[in-house]
């Protein structure tokens, strides 16, 4: 990944928001599945 990013350093920007964005998602699919088991 790093030197995907060094390759294309103009698209540093877009590569650390679609890292951001991956986040996002996965941390709200996390909740929703823990959502769907009762709390302890």
């Amino acid at each position: 990944m790093y030197v995907f990013a060094k390759k294309y350093d103009y698209q540093q920007d877009v590569i650390s928001l679609s890292i951001i964005v991956s986040l996002l998602l996965a941390l709200v699919t996390i909740s929703l599945v823990l959502n769907q088991f009762p709390a302890p």
